[in-house]
């Protein structure tokens, strides 16, 4: 990656000895960086160094490139910060301004701090540019403005100050019995706050980043290591928050936000990166008595509960942002190969390995279940099954908060049930009434919804609370005895959370498959729940497939989604899973006329479906087309081929796998061969016994034996 000064260099060096004219010697270095040496200069100021514009980026460049060196000089050689810092406004807009600046780039509330920073960067008045110079600037407008100066902190090693930076507060040690802060004084809290306020814009990726951005954040990501200062801030903070303290109203910024804006920085610094998630976990867990990250995430979590019963909106984003942590760390999310990740993280912890089981099995040993409970059944307490039946028009800004949190926990919930340990564990303390009333108010419609302003916020929160509750439904059928009970329903138990699953869920998730018919994830969910509750379970897969002339059955919905979606692969492939369990064990029972006493429970469980629906089964599907669907859609993609063809041939349809072969393709072959399945080709044996002598002894063997035993020098085997 080549520097600024270097392509400036170059383009004068350029115009000189060619005499080419401004425009044409920027054209001529452009093409020589990107066409003939392959370099990217995205990062760069594409503008003439000697044009107004071009003086004026420069400065601006060189006034961020001022505040990363003063920023510098607070860091002592080992690696702390200044005891005393001097001119703390100047420390606070640096931060600001460089927060801004790799977030947007340079705007005029850059400009605003500037003045105060920089003596020399004075406000100059725009003139025009020249054509060719504007038509240039014109071409560029795609380019996104904040890469120059991420790519600049990226040169400078800047993220190292930053680390450096979250040691200005003093932390109490381990065995200190009471939290001390009077050896904070508010300068360091409010430099740190700042601190953090700037990393977590700096390694959050944004719809708006192009992949160039997105890949220096990325590298910068990686290069964080300040995970033991991160749990260490995590606890102070966490303990400070606990104790009501008089004068916390007064501050500029309360222990509560700064603690919220941590967690936040854990999440964006672990997110996409294993070897992050790991490190957060094992921070502090030799020094410390606590058990490291995972202690501090709970302690937090319990924080709110043990202090006082009414929560403010700030408790309430505590919440949340801790569970969307929990959600980051117990999910693999980081689909880099290794050429792509940074080989002194990948030598640290092995990231080429998902390290979410073990997170979620710790989580789980420290006693989460019940505390992520409570947190779902609070943001949805006003929402039971009453509430949901009238309706609530009145929702306001804290309802919507309380919605979102009840997507977070949830979300965090679902990457928990991994196990049927877990799972159960989460049944017995109620998880499933608390699904229901979740998805329920999912699907619930307002007045409010309408409205253009607002209509689109709640739209969002809604579908995040919907295909959170979808995920943590396919997850719990992973057992046996729950999926039937949320398909059929269970009216023999009279305990609270079985009555309210007195009837199936189905037609919720159809329902939700229906409303929310553009958003993938919300269909995924949904086949991927509907394939788990057919799998081994043919009256489930029959209670899937009721109600279907009626446009509301399972077969129409799945098949709706894949023509809908036809590109989304993990969502065809839970579809083909999903008719391939709803037709094979249908379709096997009715041809071999077997009736036994699994049939009879089937038969007795679904008043609505004839017996003779069993002989339709591969109709239901095949009139909605589903056979081109398979050939044509999730058959041409490798990550959905092997169970679009187990789909078509449980169906009954003519179907083979081909392999291609590049090495026949390249030899001038046609490439393609019919792949050999299991049991088509008959084994080739005998299947008549005949007697040898050869083989019992006869015709001489021991003679032989012996001839070969002499040419050997003699002896015996």
């Amino acid at each position: 990656m080549i520097s600024q000064e270097l392509f400036d260099e170059t383009l004068l060096e350029n115009e000189e000895i060619f005499d080419l004219s401004p425009t044409a010697a920027l054209q001529e270095t452009m093409e020589e960086y990107t066409i003939r040496q392959k370099i990217s200069i995205s990062h760069l100021v594409l503008s003439h160094p000697n044009s107004t514009s071009g003086k004026n980026e420069r400065l601006r460049r060189k006034q961020y490139n001022d505040w990363l060196s003063y920023l510098d000089t607070l860091i002592e050689s080992d690696g702390s910060v200044v005891k005393q810092v001097k001119e703390v406004d100047g420390v606070i807009h640096a931060l600001r301004g460089v927060r801004l600046c790799c977030r947007d780039g340079w705007s005029d509330e850059v400009d605003a701090l500037s003045t105060i920073v920089s003596t020399h960067n004075e406000e100059n008045d725009e003139e025009e540019e020249e054509e060719e110079e504007a038509k240039k600037e014109e071409s560029n407008e795609t380019k996104d403005p904040a890469l120059p100066y991420l790519t600049l902190f990226h040169q400078s090693n800047a993220i190292y100050t930053f680390m450096s930076l979250l040691g200005i507060v003093i932390l109490p040690s381990p065995d200190a019995t009471e939290q001390d802060e009077t050896t904070n004084t508010p300068t360091a809290v409010q430099i740190l706050h700042e601190t953090i306020l700037t990393l977590i814009e700096i390694l959050k990726p944004t719809s708006s980043n192009t992949t160039t951005t997105r890949d220096v954040k990325m590298t910068l990501r990686d290069k964080f290591v300040a995970f033991e200062r991160l749990v260490g801030l995590l606890l102070h903070y966490a303990n400070l928050s606990s104790v009501t303290k008089e004068d916390d109203d007064e501050k500029e910024v309360s222990n509560l936000q700064i603690l919220i804006d941590v967690i936040r920085l854990a999440t964006v610094s672990c997110r996409m990166c294993e070897s992050n998630k790991v490190s957060f976990v094992r921070a502090l867990k030799k020094k410390n008595r606590n058990g490291g990250g995972m202690d501090a995430i709970i302690q937090v979590l319990r924080l709110p509960t043990s202090t006082t019963n009414t929560f403010t909106q700030e408790q309430v984003t505590l919440w949340s942002e801790t569970c969307q942590l929990i959600t980051t760390l117990c999910k693999f999310d980081d689909f880099r190969s290794a050429e792509e990740k940074t080989a002194s993280v990948a030598s640290a912890h092995g990231i080429n390995v998902s390290c979410a089981h073990d997170h979620v099995m710790e989580f789980f040993r420290v006693g989460i279940v019940p505390v992520l409970y409570d947190i779902i059944s609070y943001s949805l307490q006003e929402r039971s099954a009453t509430t949901i039946e009238k309706g609530n028009d009145d929702e306001n800004e804290e309802d919507i908060m309380d919605v979102k949190l009840a997507a977070s926990a949830i979300s965090a919930t679902r990457v928990l049930a991994v196990n049927d340990e877990i799972v159960q564990c989460l049944v017995a303390v109620g998880i499933l009434k608390s699904a229901k009333i979740a998805l329920d108010a999912g699907l619930l419609e307002n007045e409010k919804e309408k409205e253009e302003e607002k209509g689109d916020k709640r739209e969002a929160v809604k579908i995040h609370l919907t295909s959170s509750s979808l995920g943590l439904l396919r997850n719990l059928c992973g057992n046996d005895e729950i999926k039937t009970t949320l398909c059929l329903g269970n009216t023999e138990s009279s305990s609270s959370s079985s009555s309210f699953l007195s009837s199936s869920i189905v037609p919720s998730i159809i329902h939700a498959m229906k409303k929310y018919k553009n958003n993938p994830i919300v269909q995924e969910h949904g086949c991927g729940t509907f394939a788990a509750m057919a799998l081994r379970k043919p009256k489930n897969a029959l209670r899937i497939l009721q109600d279907n002339d009626r446009d509301g059955g399972g077969a129409n919905a799945i098949c709706t989604c894949m023509k809908r979606f036809p590109n989304h692969v993990p969502l065809q492939r839970q579809a083909c899973l999903a008719i391939r369990n709803i037709v094979s064990r249908l379709v096997k029972m009715n041809e071999n006329d077997v009736v036994d006493d699994e049939t009879t429970t089937m038969m007795e469980a679904t008043t609505t479906t004839a017996a003779d629906n069993l002989v339709n089964v591969r109709e239901i599907f095949l009139d909605l087309g589903i056979e081109y669907i398979l050939r044509h859609i999730s058959g041409r993609h490798q990550g959905s081929v092997d169970e679009a063809y187990a789909a078509l041939r449980d169906l009954g349809c003519q179907v083979s796998l081909v392999k291609f072969d590049k090495d026949d393709i390249a030899n001038g072959g046609s490439g393609t061969g019919r792949t050999m399945m299991f049991g088509e080709t008959k084994p080739k044996f005998r299947p008549v016994f005949e007697e040898s002598d050869e083989l019992n002894g006869g015709g001489g063997i021991e003679d032989r034996i012996a001839a070969v035993a002499e040419s050997n020098g003699g002896g015996t085997f």
